[in-house]
């Protein structure tokens, strides 16, 4: 659901709102009863922050552009699997 920000013509004070598909606009501020404006979003899209992500944790990591080549002699990581 995309998170909007809106600031109030009357008061100035800025207020994000969650709109669900199909929902209306806010038009009046909540604080002095102003009309509200729809700031423009220049989207950060999203943000990978923390551990668990593919970016953050395994890219390049330990690789310096280098391929392992297979020998083919089943010693690579699992040696149950022959890999």
């Amino acid at each position: 659901m995309p998170i909007y920000e809106y600031v109030c013509e009357s008061c100035g004070k800025e207020k994000e709102y969650l709109l669900f598909p199909g929902e209306e606009e806010p038009e009046s501020c909540p604080e002095c009863g102003g009309s509200l404006r729809r700031k423009p979003s220049f989207g950060v899209g999203f943000v990978l922050k923390g551990a668990g992500f593919y970016v953050n944790d395994y890219k390049n990591k330990g690789n310096s552009g280098e391929k392992k080549e297979s020998t083919g002699d089943g010693g690579g990581s699992c040696p149950a699997c022959n890999l």
